[in-house]
């Protein structure tokens, strides 16, 4: 190899310098874009986290909500069949009332052609006693 001048030398060692220097600066740019990308990762994953964390939260709020839906339905239906049942036993307490009632009224009319027949039956009783009874006294 030829002997460099001072000029080239200066030339040359600037050359290399300026290499080392974009060198080191397409490292830093090369490590800057790895950082860069690993940061865009872990939000991608924390994104991806939480979108899958809002997706169970939605699914069990869902799920909550079907389960309180079944549960108010289970309840109207309870609430329903009570109603049906306090109805029935309020209409056969108004039957038995009413068969009560009629009965009472079976027994007054019982009694009453009881003591019909009673004073009818007295009145045929004197009636004949009367018809029976001679015309003239002894005494």
């Amino acid at each position: 190899m030829p002997q460099l001048t001072d000029a080239e030398k200066a030339l040359e060692g600037k050359r290399i310098a300026e290499e080392k220097a974009r060198a080191e600066a397409a490292a830093k740019a090369k490590a800057e874009a790895q950082r860069i990308a690993k940061e865009k990762a872990i939000a991608a994953a924390k994104a991806k986290a939480e979108a899958e964390q809002l997706a169970k939260e939605k699914a069990a709020a869902q799920a909550k909500a079907l389960e309180a839906k079944r549960i108010a339905e289970e309840k109207a239906k309870v609430e329903a069949a009570a109603e049906v049942a306090a109805k029935a036993k309020a209409e056969a307490k108004r039957i038995a009332k009413e068969k009560a009632v009629a009965e009472a009224k079976a027994l007054e009319a019982k009694r009453i052609a009881e003591e019909k027949a009673k004073v009818e039956a007295a009145a045929e009783a004197k009636r004949i006693e009367e018809a029976n009874r001679p015309w003239y006294k002894f005494w």
